[in-house]
């Protein structure tokens, strides 16, 4: 297994497992804020506590139960690491593979913080973009993702940072191109 970032067909790179394995393990730490002590868990109250600071939609953070259901295998009502990057690279090889791809809500989280590790609620458009072609591959280039953005409220941006909404709204625009 190849480790790191490669190059794949097109021209930004992707993410093996291994190196999808590392971010998550990188971003767990930032997830498991919702208490003073960190307890190395995620739970409902962590995940609400990450959703309000990223100023995800107030249905995600209305919904933190299902979203951690979705994806607690062992019905624990918590996640550790190793069931955290078990579940993630689950769903990225089902969403590279074209197989249904739900629970993707964790995922889009995920990927978001990865870039915003200070819950700051904006990623940078290329950062964005990166992680939409992480995670849908290369079948669409840098240049179509970009044209993707400025048919969309991006182009109202007065920025180069989007938010965790329009975030949200161009992997959903990216995985109805990808069924196509």
């Amino acid at each position: 297994m190849k480790s790191g970032i490669n190059s794949g067909n097109s021209n930004l790179p992707t993410e093996d497992e291994q190196s999808i394995e590392t971010r998550v393990r990188e971003v767990f730490p930032y997830l498991d804020a919702g208490r003073r002590k960190k307890d190395k868990k995620i739970d409902t109250k962590d995940l609400q506590y990450v959703l309000k600071k990223i100023k995800a939609p107030r249905s995600w953070i209305q919904q933190t139960e299902e979203i951690l259901w979705e994806i607690d295998d062992n019905n624990q009502g918590y996640l550790l690491v190793d069931d955290l990057v078990r579940t993630v690279q689950r769903i990225m090889n089902a969403s590279k593979s074209n197989a249904l791809e739900e629970p993707s809500r964790v995922i889009d989280i995920i990927d978001f913080v990865s870039k915003d590790p200070k819950l700051t609620g904006k990623i940078s458009a290329r950062d964005c973009i990166l992680l939409l072609h992480n995670r849908f591959g290369g079948s669409v280039n840098e240049t179509r993702l970009r044209d993707l953005f400025m048919n969309s409220n991006f182009q109202k941006a007065t920025t180069e940072y989007i938010s965790f909404t329009e975030f949200c709204k161009q992997v959903k625009v990216r995985r109805m191109l990808k069924q196509r």
